[in-house]
């Protein structure tokens, strides 16, 4: 659970996005717990992970696909704000 409304704000994009699937947990459980649940329920081809205190920046995405379509990895890792990258 949230302390903003961002909840509130995901549900309400949801309703003009179908993709979008808004899960959530009753009390704080951390992120590993957001992950693990996240991992769990996706039926899409990839998963993107992105921190909402804006420190990735969502146009990297493109960029970070790329290497995932060009080889046979299976997770790519990009550290912020270094020229760490790695497949696996």
């Amino acid at each position: 659970m949230e302390a903003d409304d961002t909840g509130q704000k995901l549900q309400q994009m949801a309703k003009s996005w179908p993709q979008l699937c808004v899960l959530s947990h009753l009390k704080n459980n951390g992120q590993a717990a957001a992950l693990w649940i996240a991992f769990q329920k996706t039926t899409g081809e990839r998963v993107a992970m992105l921190d909402g205190d804006g420190q990735n920046d969502p146009s990297t995405l493109d960029a970070m696909i790329h290497p995932l379509k060009v080889t046979n990895a299976d997770i790519w890792s990009q550290s912020c704000g270094r020229s760490i990258r790695t497949a696996y």
